[in-house]
């Protein structure tokens, strides 16, 4: 494991979309102590997927062939906001002591849409002590 590898006693994990499951299980699964664990728009309670992601699922091929600037205009809006409030407030309430902040004007893809404003939550959250 990375963390054993770099020799890392507590380090403080953060993930995106799927990643959040990664640091999630390294934490609750494998026991990897954290000193704090950020979650950026995690997938990590089901469902997985939306009619929109199943739909995209079942006619593959039509999305792969879309020119480009059809693609951006009708389904790239709709990819950006792949994960909705109603699960980061699920897991805010699943995780005792969480604490949920929302960016606003991000979607799905926080760390592109708003760089800025996602470091700076990062850096305030990662500051703070005590965490996990």
């Amino acid at each position: 494991m990375v963390v054993a590898h770099w020799g890392l006693e507590r380090p403080a994990l953060v993930g995106h979309d799927i990643g959040g499951g990664v640091v999630t299980r390294a934490h609750l699964v494998e026991e990897v102590p954290v000193s704090a664990l950020a979650l950026v728009d995690a997938a990590v309670l089901g469902p997985w997927n939306t009619p929109f992601t199943e739909h995209m699922q079942r006619h593959a091929e039509a999305y792969r062939t879309m020119p480009p600037d059809v693609f951006a205009d009708i389904v790239g809006p709709r990819l950006r906001t792949a994960t909705h409030r109603p699960m980061a407030d699920r897991l805010a309430a699943a995780i005792p002591g969480a604490r949920r902040e929302l960016i606003a004007g991000g979607g799905h893809f926080l760390p592109e849409d708003r760089p800025e404003e996602v470091a700076g939550a990062l850096l305030r959250f990662l500051g703070e002590k005590p965490q996990v």
